[in-house]
């Protein structure tokens, strides 16, 4: 069976690898948005996985890390998959979709988060990775492990949502406590996994395969923002995007005008309509008019008269540019010069940075003599004199010491 034919099975699971990652998952879990998919929880910290009440619980690489952890070790973490990988690939076996959540930075979500995607594909499932980016207070190092576990991810998963945390202070305020922007984030994550599940796993006005969410998730340097608005009444559609458009995530429509990729999930109960799937549509689409936009529309008896429209926009990051190192510049004293080795020379064969500094022999500045009485130099008349301590060693000795010479 092919991974498209299995896509189109009924069996989803949730994974969450990491403190960050489970606790997306219990969160789902305890507020039931996902009916029918299953919950496990990675972990190679003995006490955050004690704290999971919701799912199943599963150690990685105990003989490695022996419960405590890896202390942000990301290699340990890969590892640590690797070591179960039998009980990785029980977890796996048989699934169309695995919903994979981590937070990056760390050592356990960001180094086994990539291999279990890896090895949930080997076999067979889907895989969409909703990754969060670390807060800029966490530190420059946590940010560059980040980046590059995003990109190992990106490698093994089908998709990635990504989000960074930062963009939740929008949404919870700077006096929010630290608590209360994890659990934001949760909630955010939790928001993107619903929108994707109710596309696959109920009835459908308008089917998105996975192929099309690929397409709309699948962007290589992006960034994710997943918002979703919600009304009721006659002008529920128009009401629902404009709730949606409110959320500070979207910058007042400027996160739709410059992405790339959008995903629209539209959910409503029995009576939702054609026409409001085309007006929540159209809304989107005028505010993204570059956008490559995947629709999809379900029906969810459980909706009753309300309507939501949830949006998965992909946003491209412009690459970093590199911080310039500047330069260290020799101090020197007298007519000392500075080394300069063969490796730190341009291609031009000068020290970068040096040409204004550089100073040749025949520019060197004299050094200075009194205004006393000068006597003849005989032949060194005219050439640069030989100076020592003060004395020029072109006049002759005798001269200098006032040694009268007799006959």
């Amino acid at each position: 069976m092919s991974r498209q034919e299995k896509a189109r099975g009924s069996r989803m699971k949730m994974i969450g690898v990491g403190d960050a990652g489970g606790q997306v998952v219990e969160h789902i879990l305890r507020a039931g948005w996902l009916p029918g998919v299953e919950g496990v929880v990675f972990n190679t910290d003995a006490v955050g996985l004690g704290r999971m009440q919701l799912g199943e619980r599963l150690a990685l690489g105990r003989s490695l890390t022996r419960g405590l952890g890896t202390g942000g070790d990301m290699e340990l973490g890969r590892r640590a998959a690797v070591h179960d990988a039998d009980e990785v690939k029980a977890v796996v076996a048989d699934v169309a979709l695995v919903f994979l959540m981590v937070g990056l930075g760390g050592g356990t979500g960001g180094g086994a988060g990539p291999e279990i995607a890896r090895m949930a594909r080997d076999c067979g499932a889907m895989v969409l990775g909703m990754a969060t980016l670390p807060f800029s207070f966490e530190g420059e190092r946590r940010r560059q492990q980040a980046a590059q576990q995003l990109e190992m991810l990106r490698q093994h998963a089908d998709a990635v949502v990504v989000i960074p945390n930062d963009k939740l202070l929008k949404l919870v305020g700077d006096d929010a406590t630290a608590l209360e922007a994890f659990r934001k984030c949760d909630e955010v994550m939790a928001i993107g996994a619903r929108a994707v599940w109710q596309l696959l796993a109920r009835p459908a006005l308008i089917h998105l395969d996975f192929a099309a969410l690929r397409n709309a998730l699948g962007g290589q340097h992006g960034e994710g923002v997943v918002v979703f608005g919600e009304a009721t009444g006659a002008d529920r559609a128009t009401q629902a995007v404009e709730a949606l458009l409110a959320n500070p995530l979207m910058e007042n429509g400027q996160i739709l005008g410059r992405s790339e990729r959008v995903l629209v999930s539209v959910c409503g109960g029995k009576d939702l309509t054609l026409g409001e799937v085309q007006k929540c549509a159209s809304a989107v689409k005028r505010i993204a008019p570059r956008a490559q936009i995947e629709l999809g529309a379900a029906v969810d008896e459980d909706y009753g008269k309300k309507l939501s429209v949830t949006i998965v926009a992909s946003t491209a990051v412009p690459a970093r540019k590199p911080t310039p190192v500047p330069v260290p510049v020799a101090v020197t004293t007298g007519e000392a010069q500075p080394t300069v080795r063969p490796a730190e020379r341009s291609a031009a064969g000068t020290v970068p940075g040096a040409a204004a500094r550089e100073v040749s022999a025949k520019s060197r500045p004299k050094q200075g003599e009194l205004p006393l009485e000068k006597r003849s130099s005989g032949r060194f008349e005219n050439s640069e004199p030989t100076l020592w301590e003060g004395e020029n060693l072109d006049v002759p000795t005798y001269v200098r010491k006032g040694v009268a010479l007799t006959g």
